[in-house]
């Protein structure tokens, strides 16, 4: 189980766990916000899925001895308001999310020498990958629905209206 480098191990695990335990919150709060069905429920999934990310990396990091480490809650530190974001403002921050999920990733398996974890973080990769190809897929959709509203539906009605009496 041991590493090249015990001490970068541990420090990359610890990023990784808060990488995955800002996915697993994130998402599902915006899945709260998405209006979309099926894309909320995707959104519920790749939360669980980031959840149990979290739960072997904690795992792996309590074999390395350190059993109290807290993941950092970095949504608290967020100064974004979820509820500002759109279809395609969740998406975009999910992609950004996966994409340094896989760079701490693929830095674990340099790392490591154990041959049963590193199938289970090429598994998680492998998981990545097709979310990463699932919300492209909804980008492009979503982007193209955007395009496709009318001028008075890209705006709040209620506010158009209040204006024309200004």
């Amino acid at each position: 189980m041991l590493t090249i480098d015990k001490s970068k191990l541990i420090e990359i695990l610890q990023h990784t766990v808060d990488a995955e335990n800002m996915m697993h919150y994130c998402l599902s709060h915006l899945a709260h916000l998405i209006k979309n069905g099926r894309i909320r429920k995707k959104m519920n999934e790749f939360s669980e899925l980031a959840k149990t990310n979290k739960e072997f990396l904690i795992e792996q990091l309590n074999n390395l001895g350190i059993t109290s480490y807290l993941p950092e809650n970095r949504c608290r530190f967020c100064n974004v308001k979820a509820e500002s974001f759109s279809l395609l403002g969740s998406i975009n921050l999910a992609l950004e999310i996966i994409d340094i999920e896989k760079k701490l990733y693929k830095d674990l398996l340099k790392l490591y020498n154990n041959t049963e974890a590193k199938g289970k973080i090429n598994q998680i990769l492998d998981t990545k990958m097709s979310q990463k190809t699932f919300l492209k897929n909804e980008k492009k959709f979503a982007s193209q629905a955007e395009y496709k509203l009318s001028f008075i539906d890209s705006y709040c009605l209620a506010g158009i209206v209040s204006k024309l009496w200004k």
